[in-house]
């Protein structure tokens, strides 16, 4: 939404968390990125210099792949041992 040319962002510290989740792992970044002060200083000029948030720190991000990790593989083994026929995978490294 835009109010008066600027653009508003609601901010939840749990969606923030999840989004350094997923650009630690899709950018294949290691856990401590987020401690750097490069990463930081990107996050305050994107205007949350104002917002009482924390950046995570290394072992928050971790620990929050790693719970990501284990949901998702949860719901993987869930829906595969679903179907009535059999899965096979393939691998060629």
């Amino acid at each position: 939404m835009e109010n008066g040319g600027k653009l508003q962002i609601s901010y939840s510290a749990q969606e923030f968390r999840k989004r350094v989740v997923n650009f630690v792992v899709s950018t294949d970044q290691p856990f401590t990125i987020v401690e750097s002060t490069e990463f930081r200083e990107l996050i305050t000029h994107a205007g949350f210099q104002n917002t009482k948030f924390n950046i995570p720190g290394a072992d928050t991000a971790r620990r929050d792949i790693r719970e990501t990790f284990t949901e998702m593989k949860l719901k993987l083994v869930t829906k595969l041992t679903s179907f009535p026929n059999k899965v096979s995978f393939t691998i060629d490294c």
